[in-house]
């Protein structure tokens, strides 16, 4: 898991856990190596930073190359099909861009930098600017409804709430969320960050470095219910490793990631892990995706794929595979998921 910057007390989180995720044996299936791998095109830098990945359920892959400020679109062998936007400060520019979402063939990319929303065709075409007026998610994922409404992460000590939707009928703001106190503004701000989905009526909210998933009615903002995720393995070890770690724990500028991405495909929800070299001996060193099942009313860790050796920092999931991110060589890689 990466280090990347201060922390640990999650001693007044209060979870509500839904039923066990564990139980039910989850099946362990191992992936990899890849059986397909590219670093970059002939005539570009692209994968040198990957901050997103997305599909559209037609089977072409978005890949957001931060530095460059760029995404590009790929069919499902891997092949470029177009670029979207290119870096800049003008009017159809991407200033600085860290996530992005694809909904109803529209692109929605999170600039930070012009605090709101940019949109696109999948082919490339720009389709105007949502102005949120405020700052926008940085690192995470957020969720575009049909109707228009954007929620995305929004760590508010004032308010003491860690999400907010945007309603662009009427352009109001409403801050809602759980929210935990670790001391400082920073460390709020930091450890509160979630990605952010919407399913049946729900969004789903998931922190990078607290072991829960948690569950909101989208028509009243108030949670529903919350899946404790601390008594899975790896979740468990790695959990343990982290909060235990005295440097981190001292120091006032240092936090931590284990759930470094999240990923929303129909009825099943991918989380991703990178577990060191004390996890439990079934995940050998390299990342680990959790697939929690979603359709019935008991919500439960189904499957869990094992890397060994692959160090993933996203992920982008379909029907039939699983694409990531790697560390070790800033490539796009593919792995066939089994039925």
């Amino acid at each position: 898991m990466r280090i990347i910057s201060f922390i640990i007390g999650l001693g007044s989180l209060l979870l509500a856990a839904c039923g066990g995720p564990d139980c039910k044996k989850a099946e362990i299936v191992e992936l990899g190596p890849g059986d397909k791998t590219i670093h970059s095109f002939s005539d570009s830098s692209f994968f040198s930073d990957i901050s997103c990945i997305e599909t559209d359920g037609t089977g072409s892959i978005y890949v957001l190359d931060r530095k460059r400020s760029q995404i590009i679109r790929l069919d499902e062998d891997m092949r470029l099909l177009s670029v979207i936007g290119h870096q800049g400060r003008g009017p159809q520019e991407i200033g600085a861009a860290i996530s992005f979402s694809v909904r109803n063939d529209t692109v929605y990319v999170g600039d930070a930098y012009k605090r709101g929303v940019l949109m696109f065709t999948p082919s490339g075409e720009w389709c105007g600017m949502i102005d949120m007026k405020e700052a926008f998610p940085y690192f995470k994922r957020f969720s575009v409804r049909d109707e228009g409404s954007i929620c995305f992460a929004a760590c508010s000590g004032q308010e003491r709430t860690s999400l907010a939707e945007y309603d662009r009928p009427s352009a109001a703001m409403t801050h809602f969320g759980q929210w935990t106190d670790f001391g400082t503004p920073a460390k709020n701000d930091m450890q509160n960050k979630r990605s952010v989905f919407f399913r049946d009526g729900q969004y789903i909210a998931v922190p990078w470095s607290i072991p829960v998933v948690e569950f909101y009615d989208a028509a009243t903002l108030r949670p529903t219910e919350t899946l404790d995720l601390s008594e899975v393995t790896p979740v468990k070890e790695i959990y343990l490793e982290m909060t235990a770690n005295r440097e981190i724990r001292e120091s006032p500028n240092m936090w931590y990631v284990f759930m470094e991405d999240t990923y929303l495909n129909r009825d099943k929800l991918y989380v991703l892990l990178n577990p060191d070299e004390g996890t439990a001996d079934e995940f050998k060193t390299g990342s680990v995706v959790l697939e929690i099942d979603l359709s019935g009313p008991e919500r439960f860790v189904s499957r869990k794929f094992s890397l060994p050796g692959e160090h993933l920092s996203r992920i982008g999931v379909t029907n039939n595979r699983l694409y990531g991110f790697s560390l070790d060589d800033a490539s796009l890689r593919r792995y066939p998921l089994p039925e």
